[in-house]
């Protein structure tokens, strides 16, 4: 800051009052992204439904090596499921599952449990162990 009140740095406000308004300019884009960010943990911790959010819900298809990958959006936050099983599934199969992870919270241990819990009603059924499904909230998998 220059002795006359101007700022000696390039594309700063030339004087006290808009140094002042882009100090709150900033705070406030700051507050959102702080109130974005909670709104988004409570939703991981708290938990709500697909149903709840009004998302279409999963979508599940099976691949190669008995493998089954399913995907959601709910509330803005993608939902990625891998899922490691020893036969590949049917459509009907396909179809439980699916509407079985719509009834299950936004919570990785709530749907890792639904998903074990489905493939053990399944006819054989399919042992899995937490290992075998890897769920993704946004960036974090577990």
């Amino acid at each position: 800051m220059r002795g006359n009140g101007k700022s000696s740095l390039p594309g700063m406000g030339s004087t006290e009052t808009e140094r002042r308004r882009m100090i709150m300019k900033v705070r406030t884009r700051l507050a959102s992204v702080a109130l974005m960010a909670g709104v988004a943990g409570a939703t991981l911790l708290g938990g709500a439904t697909a149903a709840q959010a009004g998302a279409p819900g999963y979508s599940c298809v099976t691949g190669a090596g008995n493998t089954v990958s399913c995907s959601n959006n709910v509330i803005g936050i993608p939902v990625t499921i891998g899922i490691t099983g020893n036969r590949i599934l049917n459509d009907n199969e396909i179809d439980v599952l699916e509407d079985s992870l719509n009834d299950v919270d936004l919570n990785i241990l709530n749907i890792k449990d639904t998903i074990i819990g489905v493939y053990k009603s399944l006819n054989p059924p399919i042992d899995l162990k937490l290992t075998d499904v890897n769920v993704c909230l946004g960036s974090l998998c577990v």
